[in-house]
């Protein structure tokens, strides 16, 4: 009787010590859930502010479309008008061109000039394109470079991902023994 009254005292004691525990666990797990629920309110009220924020910059957005869409017909109006002025100009230019015909020498002078521009020009082209030929061996020759660099860097990578997985394995593995 003796062993059976101690054996229940500690069964008692044990129950009580459980019955503890679960009220601790009981009270964390509540404290979290008002925690994790603040936390969320605050994340709602950032949110909010922020889709308010966003909802004023789409209006102010949509005022200045609308002030485009205004300016933008104007100046198609602008444009209809330019290409009325233009063919009244066509017109008047055709009779200055029979008066430039009697120019014909200053054109020659002209022609001579550009023929002068033209070769500059050619000289420039010659530079431009020797220019980007280096550049393009350069850009070249440097991803080379940086392509071999990331397969070296690729391959000790892998081997401290071996090394180190296999030491982890080894760890382990003698853990468990």
């Amino acid at each position: 009787m003796k062993v059976l009254s101690e054996s229940l005292a500690n069964s008692t004691t044990k129950a009580q010590s459980r019955i503890s525990e679960h009220r601790s666990q009981k009270e964390d797990a509540l404290h979290f859930r008002v925690t994790k629920s603040s936390e969320v309110s605050e994340i709602e009220k950032e949110l909010g502010v922020e889709i308010e924020e966003l909802e004023k910059q789409k209006n102010e957005l949509e005022d200045k479309l609308k002030k485009v869409n205004t300016l933008l017909t104007s100046a198609r109006t602008r444009l209809r008008n330019a290409k009325e002025e233009k063919d009244q100009f066509e017109d008047a230019s055709n009779e200055i061109i029979l008066h430039l015909k009697t120019k014909e020498d200053e054109m020659l002078r002209a022609i001579a000039s550009y023929t002068t521009e033209a070769k500059v020009v050619d000289t420039w082209v010659n530079f431009l394109e020797h220019t980007w030929i280096f550049k393009t061996s350069l850009t070249k020759r440097n991803e080379e470079q940086i392509n071999a660099e990331l397969e070296r860097y690729g391959d000790y990578f892998v081997n401290l991902v071996v090394n180190l997985l296999s030491s982890y394995k080894v760890r382990n593995t003698s853990r468990r023994r």
